[in-house]
């Protein structure tokens, strides 16, 4: 396989939008999601202030709420015959809804953990801390080699009904906090 083939595989999202939007769309895209999440960051780290701390039950609704929005991007995937501003408003609710609660994830969980444990110091909240967003990266990367093949053999539809399965399975991983809370 050719270094360019990998690279088409890891960073998919620019080869998907360069297949059906001009690059100033492209890059409108990429922005929009961007913004929702952190407009997202900002309204689950205010909700889990304003609920007395439970996260859990802040990102486990936020989760709920974004999967009918993953579904309608599994309507938009065919984006030469759909137009762009409804691509448009459902990227940013996604980035509202499943960007704000991982970067409460990567950062206030990791703090919590580190509290309600035996770690002591600031050093292991920092390893801690850099473990979990590993972690996550090292997941995120796998996830990312995938969807190159899944979208060449089955299609885009396929890759986001997958995403669309993983935040149902994160979100019934995560309901046992959702009960203690």
């Amino acid at each position: 396989m050719h270094i360019r083939e990998y690279m088409v595989r890891f960073f998919w999202l620019p080869f998907y939008l360069s297949q059906f939007y001009e690059p100033q769309t492209g890059n409108l895209v990429s922005v929009i999601y961007d913004l929702g999440n952190i407009l997202g960051g900002i309204l689950v780290g205010y909700l889990s202030d304003f609920y007395r701390g439970r996260r859990a039950c802040v990102i486990g609704t936020f989760t709920c709420v974004s999967i009918p929005f993953l579904m309608s991007l599994t309507r938009l995937s065919d984006a030469s015959t759909a137009p762009s501003s409804p691509l448009f408003f459902v990227l940013a609710m996604l980035g509202v809804f499943c960007g704000g609660p991982i970067n409460i994830i990567t950062s206030a969980v990791a703090i919590d953990l580190a509290e309600h444990s035996s770690v002591g110091g600031r050093s292991d909240l920092m390893l801690l801390t850099g473990f979990i967003n590993g972690c996550g990266s090292i997941i995120a990367a796998l996830g990312l080699l995938l969807v190159g093949p899944i979208a060449s053999s089955y299609g885009w539809h396929h890759v986001w009904n997958i995403l669309v399965g993983s935040t149902v399975l994160g979100t019934l991983l995560l309901s046992p906090a959702i009960v203690r809370e």
